[in-house]
């Protein structure tokens, strides 16, 4: 931007003699030197910021035309016969932005770059930059990295706006109950932020499988990493897969353990924290016990949850977790994920789950050498005083299960846990056909087993079966930080005979094959 600093700049750029007219300057002379200027903003600041000048675009022209008036009034340096007007001036100054503004080869750089320059270059004082500094602290600025994200720039408010959405194909094998179909599993809209540095809020809502379902609703309070406490609508701390968002899961579905054992979303509060430089962290949890959506408790027990984890290094992650309590809302049947198979049905009429108690187990291991990873989770539930309608006396049983994955990227990225649970993977390059950049490429293995109290399962006189295992591969294609292609074959075998089919008959085993596409923004 132009500003006329007087008489001894005249001088100085146009050699203007000392006694000359006391330094007037003819109407060509000055013409040339808001030329000059001009092209001198053109060509040699190609590369500031066009976001930096439309935010300061009006306080650097006021600036421009006081300092212009000021520098006019206090020199004779302009014979009055040349004089340009006001409005010749404001012309100028807006051809010159405008050209800035619609330059084609701009790459942004930060404001202050632009006010720093324009400081060095006796454009602006040091209190002209200030002001604009300080109005500039007042105004959202928006970034995109792995997201959308504004930022005051004062460190009071932050917010990301962002999303997922999960567009699904499950292929049955033939004559099973279920049809082959496309479906959006989620749609998720989410919007985080911080105020004042040490508040953050989230709140998520999913708009897939054809309803409305809000998520996690929370507040968290940051004065130290260490003590932290998160009020609101929030994961229960237990199991890593559970923890881990279905972004960054191995395969399409969580495994059956993780699915039915892990508990859901619940409203509560959670202390948590990290010590020792984030290589060990604990959260331990108060929750009502009702699942997530639920305006009030129906009871005044609470459950109690709390998971450790330690990462000692890069490359290695134990943890373990246990959540206890009285189960508020009943007994649940036990369903396999994706079709929907039943393994465990609570029926009602068979057995009563008032006044009973919940005990959930949980131990967690992931150990990586270089692209290669092993994960592994075993969890057990068991259930406490759960009474059978028909003799009234209760019993006690149990749930068990366990997975085991291994991962390979063949492409050479490393995905490991980082604070007690797994993120986004960035592929070394982009996938991009016109340059053979392949993306990120993962081959997944997996193994489930799961075991029901056999003892109860017969007394309860219950339906389902008394144990499964699963078998699943899959590969993950990774076009770039925000998009994957995920493809899964999944065999499931049970125990007993309850995969229904569409001639009526049962079996007791069943195919499946998954895709799904998955978009983050």
């Amino acid at each position: 931007m132009m500003k006329i600093n007087g008489l001894a700049f005249f001088k100085r750029r146009y050699n203007v003699p000392k006694n000359s007219l006391n330094g007037v300057m003819t109407k060509y002379q000055f013409l040339q030197f808001i030329n000059d200027e001009t092209m001198f903003i053109l060509n040699q600041h190609r590369y500031v910021a066009c976001r930096c000048l439309r935010a300061n675009y009006e306080n650097l022209s006021l600036i421009i035309i006081k300092n212009y008036k000021k520098s006019y009034h206090q020199s004779s340096i302009i014979n009055h016969q040349f004089k340009i007007s006001f409005v010749r001036l404001c012309l100028i100054l807006f051809f010159a932005l405008s050209a800035l503004l619609m330059l084609p080869k701009v790459s942004f750089g930060e404001p202050g770059e632009l006010l720093t320059l324009l400081q060095k270059k006796g454009f602006l004082t040091r209190k002209e930059a200030g002001e604009i500094r300080k109005s500039e602290s007042r105004n959202l600025k928006g970034t995109y990295e792995d997201g959308f994200h504004w930022d005051t720039g004062n460190r009071i408010g932050k917010i990301h706006i962002g999303g997922r959405v999960h567009a699904d194909l499950e292929l049955f094998q033939e004559n099973h109950n279920q049809d082959t179909t496309f479906f959006v599993q989620r749609a998720w809209i989410y919007a985080v932020g911080k105020l004042y540095e040490h508040y953050f809020w989230k709140v998520q809502v999913d708009y897939g499988a054809g309803k409305i379902v809000p998520k996690d609703l929370l507040i968290n309070i940051n004065y130290d990493r260490r003590f932290q406490l998160s009020i609101g609508q929030q994961r229960e701390p237990f199991a890593l897969e559970w923890r881990t968002s279905s972004r960054y899961i191995d395969f399409k579905e969580r495994s059956f353990i993780a699915a039915n054992i892990a508990p859901n979303r619940d409203i509560g509060a959670m202390l948590h924290g990290m010590f020792s430089q984030d290589t060990f962290g604990y959260q331990l949890g108060v929750f009502n016990g009702n699942g997530y959506n639920k305006a009030e408790d129906t009871n005044s027990d609470k459950d109690i949850a709390m998971r450790l984890w330690w990462e000692p290094f890069r490359d290695l992650h134990l943890a373990g977790a246990f959540t206890w309590g009285s189960l508020s809302k009943g007994l649940q049947d036990y369903k396999t994920s994706g079709s929907g198979t039943t393994v465990l049905a609570m029926d009602s009429t068979k057995v009563n789950g008032d006044g009973m108690d919940l005990l959930r187990l949980g131990a967690e291991f992931v150990y990586g050498i270089g692209p290669v990873r092993v994960s592994s989770e075993y969890m057990r539930a068991e259930y406490n005083d759960v009474a059978l309608i028909s003799t009234g006396i209760k019993n006690d049983f149990h749930i068990q299960g366990m997975y085991a994955h291994i991962s390979w990227f063949l492409t050479g990225e490393e995905k490991r846990p980082k604070r007690g649970h797994f993120s986004r993977i960035k592929p070394l390059r982009n996938f991009n056909p016109k340059t053979w950049a392949p993306g990120a490429w993962e081959l997944v293995a997996g193994y489930e087993w799961v075991d029901v109290d056999q003892d109860w399962f017969s007394k309860a006189n219950l339906s389902g079966t008394t144990g499964m295992e699963v078998y699943k591969a899959g590969v993950n294609w990774y076009h770039n930080p925000m998009f994957r292609i995920m493809l899964d074959y999944v065999y499931q075998d049970f125990e007993d005979a309850i995969v229904a089919k569409k001639d009526g008959s049962w079996s007791d085993n069943e195919h499946m094959v998954w895709m799904r596409f998955a978009l983050e923004f």
